[in-house]
């Protein structure tokens, strides 16, 4: 389907992005790091969207940033 073609690209573009100023001493371990923060980062913009506290979802999304940017 041309919807999943789509996202599919776009993802594997991200992900490139994203592994080339990730951490990791080779290619296979900056990727996975990669994956790692692209879901969650989705995962918690999802979260925090779904909740109705906003100071939930600003917990939520400072954890996340804080678990990407510090390990």
């Amino acid at each position: 389907p041309p919807v999943q073609a789509a996202m599919t690209a776009g993802i594997e573009a991200l992900l490139a992005l994203l592994a080339r100023i990730a951490p990791g001493k080779t290619e296979a371990a900056r990727e996975a790091k990669a994956l790692s923060a692209l879901t969650e980062m989705l995962g918690a913009m999802v979260l925090a969207r779904s909740v109705g506290d906003p100071g939930l979802a600003a917990k939520i999304l400072r954890a996340a940033e804080a678990r990407i940017l510090g390990g």
